[in-house]
C-alpha cells in the first residue's frame, strides 16, 4: 500500500505515513459498503402486542359502552352535548379507530351485550 500524500511505502495496518507523517484512513473507513435497499418484511412496523391484546379488547368495550351511554343519556335529557362533552366524544371516537387498527374489528359483538 501507498501513502496518498507523498506515495511511499506504507507497513500493513499503519495509521500514519513514516516518511511525511500523513494520517492515512483505511479504506474500509474511507468508503463503507454501500447499502441496497431491500423489501419490506411483512408485518414490520406492526407492534407486537403480545400479552396486553386482551387488555387493550377489554378497553376498547369499555370504550364503545361508555360511548353509547353517554349518548342515550343525551337523547333521553333532550339536550346538545357541551364543548367539553363533544371533545370527549372525539377523543373516543379516535381511540376506538386506533383500537380497531391495532386489534382489528371484533366481529363477536359482545361489547354490546352488557351497556350497564
Amino acid at each position: 500500500m501507498k501513502c496518498p500524500n507523498c506515495q511511499g511505502p506504507l507497513p500493513d495496518g499503519a495509521a500514519t505515513c513514516p516518511h511525511c507523517s500523513a494520517t492515512i484512513v483505511s479504506e474500509a473507513v474511507a468508503a463503507p459498503p454501500s447499502r441496497e435497499p431491500t423489501e419490506p418484511v411483512p408485518g414490520e412496523g406492526v407492534p407486537d402486542l403480545g400479552g396486553i391484546r386482551d387488555e387493550l379488547e377489554g378497553v376498547r368495550r369499555d370504550v364503545r359502552r361508555l360511548t353509547r351511554r353517554l349518548a342515550r343519556r343525551d337523547a333521553e335529557q333532550q339536550r346538545k352535548p357541551t364543548d367539553n362533552e363533544t371533545h370527549l366524544d372525539t377523543f373516543f371516537e379516535r381511540l376506538d379507530g386506533e383500537l380497531t387498527r391495532l386489534l382489528g374489528d371484533p366481529d363477536d359483538g359482545a361489547d354490546s351485550a352488557d351497556e350497564s
